[in-house]
């Protein structure tokens, strides 16, 4: 999703470097020995403008002159231009995968938090009940197998950072009041231990400003991501029990990472492949709305249900409209999701009756 919406933006970016470009080529030569017609230069320009952006739009279109100068600057702009974004879709598919594998990195390195805030809590509260300091959930988390691996594999550490988290267990932790009421119990049960480790990762954590800032670095969608970072955390911490043995506690970044990957890029490019495509369903299908009108994030959202109903024959229809039903109820407007479903379905089942949507199996076509 953020993915497309970043190529679109880019997309717009390289279309105004290659107007630039395109303009360079009618500057007049001060350094000529007989002056150029400026308006004869102006008058080149603009056909040569013109031209290119209706060919932005439809590449089918062709150019009718006989000049030169124009044809020449036309073909080194269009290259020049298709050149750009290759190089830009490329950097994006790679970020895509990135952004993902940087979740689990979070996951990870808020997960050793925990860790780094018992052992300071051993040197900060000497002599006195410290529950914390013994926590059982984190005691086996640190044992954990899957936990240490992934930290060597992560390169996850928060050496660099220990005065941060100091500070954040002195002025936050020692003050809060859910950590001395979980301090002053005697003898703590695991669910209570748990209780608390769920709490410092639902709210704590996350609220501390500097400690925050920190997780938030380098990531442009941590608005986003940190929800799914506490869904992650909260699972992993609530399957915690007595009897773990000191593995697999981690949850996976997915069961099948090689495949998902090729999945998710798969559908990036069937996306961009029927971007056009999409703004001629919805202005067909889209009675009384404009389609220049409409929310960015709509179009995406058609886009990328478009192609995941056209290109994935394992995925019925209805599971495709539904899961970006869904994502319209976090990325868009209050009244997408049934614009959403209105033209996915309608759309589907036209592409249906042509013979587009090849699925094999029972319920893989119904929309209803």
């Amino acid at each position: 999703m953020q993915s497309l919406y970043a190529y679109r933006v880019v997309k717009d970016a390289i279309f105004e470097l290659a107007k630039s470009h395109l303009g360079s080529f009618f500057e007049p030569n001060y350094m000529a020995k007989v002056p150029e017609d400026r308006g004869l230069l102006r008058k080149e320009e603009k056909i040569a403008q013109d031209f290119f952006e209706k060919w932005v739009k439809d590449k089918s279109v062709q150019l009718n002159t006989d000049s030169d100068k124009i044809n020449n600057s036309i073909k080194n702009t269009i290259q020049y231009y298709e050149g750009l974004l290759k190089n830009d879709i490329s950097k994006l598919k790679k970020k895509l995968v990135f952004e993902i594998e940087q979740i689990y990195d979070k996951y990870v390195l808020i997960l050793a938090v925990l860790e780094h805030l018992q052992l300071i809590s051993a040197n900060q509260i000497s002599g006195e009940k410290n529950n914390f300091r013994f926590n059982n959930a984190i005691e086996i988390l640190k044992k954990d197998k899957s936990f240490e691996l992934e930290k060597i594999n992560r390169n996850v550490s928060w050496a660099e950072n220990m005065p941060l988290l100091r500070k954040f267990f002195r002025d936050c932790l020692l003050k809060d009041v859910e950590f001395i009421s979980y301090q002053s119990i005697t003898s703590p049960t695991i669910e209570e231990d748990k209780s608390i480790v769920l709490y410092l990762l639902r709210k704590p954590i996350f609220e501390d400003e500097a400690l925050s800032s920190q997780l938030e670095e380098n990531d442009l969608y941590w608005e986003e991501n940190k929800n799914i970072l506490k869904g992650m955390l909260k699972k992993t911490i609530k399957s915690i029990n007595n009897d773990d043995e000191g593995e697999n506690l981690l949850l996976e970044l997915s069961s099948n990472w090689a495949d998902d990957k090729e999945f998710i890029v798969h559908l990036f490019e069937k996306s961009l492949e029927l971007e056009k495509e999409t703004l001629t369903f919805i202005t067909e299908k889209a009675v009384n709305w404009d389609s220049e009108r409409l929310a960015l994030t709509d179009i995406i959202i058609l886009n990328l249900g478009l192609a995941e109903i056209l290109n994935f024959p394992n995925i019925p229809v209805k599971v495709s409209i539904n899961e970006y039903i869904e994502v319209s109820k976090i990325y868009s407007t209050p009244k997408s999701k049934q614009f959403i479903n209105g033209l996915l379905d309608s759309i589907s089942k036209d592409l249906q009756k042509d013979g587009r949507i090849r699925k094999s199996g029972r319920g893989l076509i119904d929309t209803k």
